[in-house]
C-alpha cells in the first residue's frame, strides 16, 4: 500500500509542475537560462499531496506503513534509502480523534462498536437518535451487515431519518441465531472426529471410514490428516485448528 499512495502522489505532483510549466511556456517569462531550459522558476511552488489511507476492516492492520518495510535493505543502506510514510486511519482504533462533522464521528463510533459488539451500548446511546440514513449506508456496507444498508437504502429513498437501535435489534437477533448455527455446527465436527478418530485407531482407511460414516472421502482425509500431525496427544482444538486451515487452501 505505501507504494501504491507514493505513485499516486508522485503522479498529482508531476502533472501540477507539468501544469506549472505550460503556464510559465505560454508567458515566457524568465529570470535566467536555468528557468528557461526547466520551464519552472525559483518562486515556482508545488501544493502538497496528503494522502490518507482509511482502513475499516475488523483486523488490526498488519500490512506494511513505510515504503521501507517493503524493501530488502542490505545492512548498512538503511539511512541511504529514501522512506515514505503512509498516512493510516484505522477505524477500529480511531477512538482518540475528534471529528469536526457529527456524521463522520457517528458512523466512525458505530462501526467500532459493531465490531466490538457492543449492541446494548448502541441502544443506550442512540435509542431515540435520529440519523442521516447516509451513515446507515455507509456502516452497512463497511461492516458488511446488509440488513442495516438495505434499512437505510429504504429510509433515504423515503426522504426520512434512520434510527440505528431498531437496525441493530434485528442484527443482534440474528447475530445470535447466527452463532447458535455455528455451534450446533462446530458441534457436528467435534462428533465427527471423535467417530474417525475411533476408525482410525482401528486400523481403518480414510477411504472406508469415509464409506462406513457416508462421509465426503476429502474431508475424512484431511480428519486424518490432522490426527496424524498431533500424534500422540490428538489435541482437538489443535485438530479444528488445522481443519479450519485446509478448508482455506
Amino acid at each position: 500500500m505505501p507504494l501504491r499512495i507514493l505513485q499516486g502522489d508522485v503522479m498529482l505532483y508531476l502533472q501540477e509542475c507539468k501544469d506549472i510549466q505550460k503556464i510559465n511556456g505560454e508567458q515566457n517569462q524568465y529570470s535566467s537560462a536555468d528557468e528557461y531550459l526547466s520551464r519552472f522558476k525559483k518562486t515556482d511552488r508545488l501544493h502538497p499531496v496528503i494522502t490518507l489511507c482509511v482502513y475499516y476492516g475488523e483486523k488490526d492492520w498488519d500490512g506494511p506503513r513505510h515504503l521501507t518495510d517493503m524493501l530488502k535493505i542490505p545492512e548498512g543502506y538503511r539511512t541511504l534509502v529514501s522512506d515514505y510514510k503512509m498516512n493510516l486511519l484505522e477505524i477500529r482504533k480511531s477512538d482518540r480523534l475528534l471529528f469536526s462533522d457529527p456524521d463522520v464521528e457517528n458512523a466512525f463510533r458505530l462501526v467500532r462498536m459493531i465490531y466490538n459488539r457492543q449492541f446494548s451500548e448502541i441502544n443506550q446511546l442512540y435509542q431515540n437518535f435520529e440519523m442521516n440514513p447516509e451513515i446507515g449506508l455507509m456502516v452497512g456496507s463497511v461492516t458488511k451487515t446488509p440488513k442495516i444498508a438495505k434499512q437505510a437504502a429504504a429510509i433515504k429513498a423515503e426522504g426520512g431519518r434512520f434510527n440505528m437501535c431498531t437496525a441493530m435489534k434485528e442484527l443482534e437477533q440474528e447475530l445470535k441465531q447466527e452463532g447458535k448455527r455455528e455451534g450446533k455446527r462446530e458441534g457436528m465436527i467435534l462428533k465427527l472426529i471423535s467417530l474417525v478418530m475411533r476408525k482410525a485407531a482401528k486400523g481403518y482407511t480414510p477411504a472406508q471410514t469415509a464409506d462406513m460414516l457416508e462421509e465426503d472421502p476429502a474431508l475424512i482425509r484431511r480428519i486424518y490428516d490432522a490426527i496424524e500431525q498431533t500424534a500422540p496427544e490428538h489435541d482437538m482444538e489443535k485438530i479444528c485448528e488445522l481443519l479450519a486451515e485446509a478448508s482455506k487452501e
